[in-house]
């Protein structure tokens, strides 16, 4: 549970419909004592040892762990972030990536060959560029590093095909700058486990169509790499800050 509740530090967080107490594992216990569960019928109920529910309330679950917990005793319970007012869905499809992160992907990973989220505007600069009229998820992709920033109204759309153009071998690594959204079903098929993960401390600014400064995004952001080596995820994080969640930690 460290490594989740670190994110949650990191990202500004909170668990909504879990319970009282100033960290998850507080949250946690409360929860199971408000039910009127000792740990040992809290185990049996959730299929798990008693010293299983005891790391759990010590905070010292694995993050599988405690969504076995949340899928039991609080299926309801989510993360929320504690700004949300500001996003307006009519411009959120058009936010070009700052030059700051560009530099951050390309001393990791190297020349960017392809973004398949291209935009006339955008300071990627790529090998190749796929643009919304040809249409990325039915063009073939192609080199070895790809790096995009997709609208967000097709944001489940475009894991997957980053997913499959990596399983394909299209291309050998994958970047995507991503709002956090760990709720939706493409985070579960596509990136968890599969991908490695580094959340974002603090804000990024994006920039409109005329690369005008929009101001930092009220919502968090997460880079997500498919095929990198450890190394070059680790000169990322170091880059941009943050916390990385391995694919096989």
């Amino acid at each position: 549970m460290s490594s989740l509740a670190r994110i949650v530090d990191i990202l500004d967080f909170r668990i909504n419909r879990l319970g009282k107490g100033s960290t998850i594992a507080l949250q946690c216990q409360h929860r199971r004592e408000k039910a009127g569960l000792t740990k040992a019928e809290a185990a049996t109920k959730m299929g798990v040892s008693i010293p299983t529910i005891r790391s759990i309330e010590a905070g010292r679950a694995s993050l599988a762990t405690l969504q076995k917990w949340f899928d039991v005793f609080a299926p309801r319970a989510d993360l929320r972030a504690l700004e949300r007012t500001r996003h307006k869905a009519g411009k959120r499809d058009v936010r070009l990536t700052p030059p700051v992160v560009i530099e951050a992907v390309r001393a990791a990973f190297g020349p960017i060959d392809l973004d398949p989220c291209h935009h006339e505007g955008s300071f990627v600069e790529p090998g190749r560029g796929i643009t919304k009229e040809e249409n990325a998820l039915v063009t073939p992709w192609s080199g070895d590093v790809a790096f995009m920033n997709p609208p967000y109204s097709m944001n489940s759309q475009f894991i997957e095909r980053a997913f499959a153009a990596f399983q394909a071998q299209e291309v050998k690594t994958i970047v995507a700058l991503l709002p956090v959204r760990t709720n939706i079903a493409a985070w579960h098929q596509y990136i968890w486990g599969v991908a490695d993960v580094i959340f974002v401390a603090g804000r990024i600014a994006f920039y409109s169509s005329d690369r005008t400064e929009m101001g930092l995004t009220p919502f968090e952001l997460c880079y997500v790499v498919w095929g990198g080596r450890r190394e070059e995820v680790e000169e990322l994080q170091r880059r941009v800050g943050g916390y990385i969640v391995w694919s096989h930690s």
